[in-house]
């Protein structure tokens, strides 16, 4: 969903009749959509990796406690 400055502006387009600024605007917005998504998915493809790695400390005092000296 557009932002609402980026709704404003379709909108005063869209109301001036100016097609050519118009649908470099409905461009432009598609691709700064596209791109935030990707950047979304990839932030929570992340999250999840960083999740998977944390140490959880009494895991690692289990480990120090049961390893033979």
């Amino acid at each position: 969903m557009p932002h609402r400055s980026a709704t404003r502006i379709l909108a005063k387009y869209e109301r001036d009749d100016d097609v050519a600024r118009l649908s470099g605007a409905r461009l432009v917005l598609e691709r700064m959509q596209k791109q935030l998504a990707q950047m979304t998915a990839a932030h929570v493809a992340a999250e999840e990796h960083l999740s998977k790695l944390t140490v959880n400390e009494p895991s690692v005092e289990k480990v120090v406690r049961d390893t033979p000296m």
